[in-house]
């Protein structure tokens, strides 16, 4: 019961991390293509102070993209990381199912 409780708490943070990660994969993508619509307009400005705050606009993006990046990463790292510990607690538990089976003990079901 306790192996089956910590494999279903390894698998409900797993998820929360992979939903995270593509969260902010689809953040980073969307600030990324408004830094870039920002700049692809950039020649068609022609005051300087308008051209200034454009640009820093879209480096606020770009660095919320970055950010995204970063978070998104270590998410993706940390679901990684409990898929690993899922598994490995997946295979524990079935070793010890086969024990009992072997040594004629009863199985719980």
């Amino acid at each position: 019961a306790q192996s089956a409780r910590e494999m279903q708490e390894i698998k409900e943070k797993r998820d929360v991390a992979f939903f995270v990660a593509n969260e902010k994969m689809k953040s980073a993508r969307e600030n990324a293509k408004k830094a870039e619509e920002i700049l692809k307009g950039i020649d068609n400005v022609d005051n300087p102070q308008e051209k200034r705050q454009l640009i820093q606009l879209a480096s606020e993006y770009h660095s919320k993209s970055q950010n995204d990046n970063e978070v998104a990463t270590g998410a993706l790292n940390l679901g990684n990381t409990l898929e690993e510990q899922y598994e490995k607690k997946k295979k524990e538990a079935a070793i010890v199912g086969r024990q009992w089976v072997a040594d004629g003990r009863p199985t719980r079901r």
